[in-house]
């Protein structure tokens, strides 16, 4: 973590999941995210499979695996709050170490599944197949959340 400015707090966040699709990350973040915040990245020692009777995916713990996604810079506390109410109690927040393409080992936040409450199935899980099949369905989903959260109700 780094600090921004006085009181100002930022964050580096790994994405593995619906959250690499700028159309996802933008209106949850409630800003436009520079493709200069953002770098392909690697998590180690994880892979990711579809999350139980959901579409999006959750990450399990597999020595030698490993999951691309992408590492975001510069999240500021209040839009961690935000990400945090969009993934919900179905998810924690840890740190991990990721590997940027071009920004190299960084420490960075990640959501990983609260077993307790969310399920992982056996099912691979893909961006790309995401996209084709559940996407245009999930960003209404993404609408009413924004929806909700302007309005305090959350």
């Amino acid at each position: 973590m780094r600090l921004a400015g006085p009181c100002s707090e930022v964050m580096d966040y790994f994405f593995y999941g619906t959250l690499q699709d700028n159309e996802v990350l933008e209106p949850v973040l409630g800003r436009p995210v520079p493709d200069s915040a953002k770098d392909v990245a690697e998590l180690a020692g994880y892979i990711r499979v579809r999350g139980q009777g959901v579409t999006y995916p959750v990450v399990m713990p597999v020595p030698d695996a490993r999951v691309v996604g992408i590492l975001v810079t510069g999240i500021e506390s209040g839009e961690a709050d935000r990400l945090a109410a969009f993934e919900g109690p179905g998810y924690d927040q840890r740190t991990v170490d990721v590997v940027g393409k071009r920004r190299g080992v960084v420490a960075a936040l990640i959501f990983v599944p609260n077993l307790s409450v969310l399920g992982a199935s056996q099912e691979p899980w893909s961006l790309d197949d995401w996209r084709r099949r559940h996407k245009s369905r999930y960003l209404e989903d993404v609408r009413s959340w924004v929806k909700a959260w302007r309005s305090g109700t959350t």
